[in-house]
């Protein structure tokens, strides 16, 4: 008899879709007085995408490390490992 540990096992390796890690990266930088949309960010490969003013992005970049942990405090993973 197999246990139901084993059944939940498979549930633990899943990754949050790229939908909800855009949604937090957007929180987190409201959060830090930065304006910015879900349709400036795109999310692929562990890396978000920002696609928005340049003031904007270097606002972002200025505080890319601490952004970063932010983002996968939220997340509770290390799913975010660079901000483009």
């Amino acid at each position: 008899m197999k246990r139901i540990s084993d059944f939940f096992s498979k549930f633990s390796a899943i990754q949050p879709t790229g939908r909800s890690v855009v949604r937090a990266c957007v929180e987190v930088l409201r959060r830090r007085n930065i304006p910015i949309n879900e349709d400036e960010l795109m999310y692929s490969r562990n890396t978000v995408y920002v696609k928005s003013h340049q003031v904007v992005k270097n606002e972002i970049f200025l505080s890319k490390e601490i952004v970063i942990k932010e983002i996968n405090q939220k997340l509770g993973d290390t799913i975010v490992k660079d901000v483009r």
